[in-house]
């Protein structure tokens, strides 16, 4: 069921409103209404509708200025306006603040039964786009907090797939779909790069450190193995790379 809440200063009239949507079978269930735009905002505060019913006119806080704070509490609800004025200058202000449909009294059962109907086609579409929108800043942020991690800790000798499912909270095959969609490496591979790019400016340093420090400094606590990864990746030997790149 889609909760509607319904607000007029009217009773009568609330009441009429209510009956024509209980009488239309649409799978909305008026779970509250009020006589001001206080009360209206405490029953959206409370019940969080997918439809809300507002006049204009009402007291204490009028419905434009209702509807403007009802969009920063749910700005997917659908807000459907039905009132007795049909000046320009409403329906311009209305437009501002995205109210989905401006129904002008009486609204026959016919056209407010159409309004209801796509209301609730409109809630489901702009509500599947939020979180589509919402799953998709999810998955950059993990992205990017996995690169990060790997990236901050890649010197480390400890450092494994393990420890990244472990510290990022992701399974193993969700960081290869990760690493493979983002850079177009594996775990290893880019582990690897990290490492090697590293060693290539240590090699360069001027502190001349030795290739069993660089080893070390880069996350191998091998220097044989070191220098065997670093020749697959250069070509050359770390040695042969400081001979021909420090002159």
């Amino acid at each position: 069921m889609y909760r509607a809440i319904v607000a007029d200063d009217e009773a009568i009239i609330r009441r009429g409103i209510v009956k024509q949507i209980m009488s239309m079978e649409l799978q909305i269930e008026v779970v509250g209404t009020a006589s001001d735009g206080e009360e209206t905002l405490k029953l959206v505060e409370k019940f969080a509708p997918e439809i809300v019913l507002v006049d204009i006119n009402m007291p204490f806080m009028d419905g434009l200025t209702c509807i403007e704070k009802i969009r920063k509490i749910n700005p997917n609800c659908i807000i459907i306006i039905i009132s007795g004025y049909d000046k320009f200058e409403f329906a311009q202000k209305a437009i501002s603040y995205n109210v989905d449909y401006y129904l002008l009294k009486p609204v026959e059962d016919d056209e407010f039964k159409e309004a209801l109907e796509n209301s609730i086609k409109k809630y489901c579409i702009r509500t599947s786009v939020a979180s589509t929108m919402q799953n998709n800043e999810l998955k950059k942020n993990n992205n990017v907090n996995i690169l990060e991690y790997i990236k901050e800790n890649f010197t480390k000798q400890y450092l494994s797939i393990e420890c990244v499912e472990r510290e990022c909270n992701i399974s193993r095959s969700g960081i290869f779909k990760i690493l493979k969609s983002t850079i177009g490496k594996n775990f290893t591979d880019y582990v690897t790069q990290l490492r090697t790019e590293y060693a290539k400016e240590l090699l360069l340093n001027e502190n001349n450190y030795s290739i069993k420090e660089i080893s070390d400094f880069v996350g191998y606590s091998d220097q044989h193995y070191f220098s065997r990864v670093f020749k697959s990746e250069t070509n050359m030997t770390p040695k042969q790379y400081r001979d021909v790149y420090s002159k």
